[in-house]
């Protein structure tokens, strides 16, 4: 497959890549998490909330419903 040249061997390509720990994110399987603390008024009433990316642009995330704790167990 691909691009052989003749009296050439054929074999794979085997990447390795090692992970780096960021400061704000961390990976959970293939999802990228980040914890973000909203006070209570603002979960309680809806706000918009700037969620920073990994380029390092923001992104608003607007929240108009009530949000309560979540608890993982």
């Amino acid at each position: 497959m691909g691009n052989e040249s003749p009296g050439a061997y054929a074999a794979d390509v085997t990447f390795v890549i090692a992970e780096k720990r960021h400061s704000l994110f961390r990976r959970d399987g293939d999802d990228m998490e980040l914890n973000v603390d909203i006070p209570l008024v603002k979960a309680l009433s809806g706000c918009s909330v700037p969620i920073l990316l990994l380029g390092g642009e923001t992104m608003d995330l607007e929240i108009d419903e009530i949000i309560g704790p979540i608890i993982k167990g």
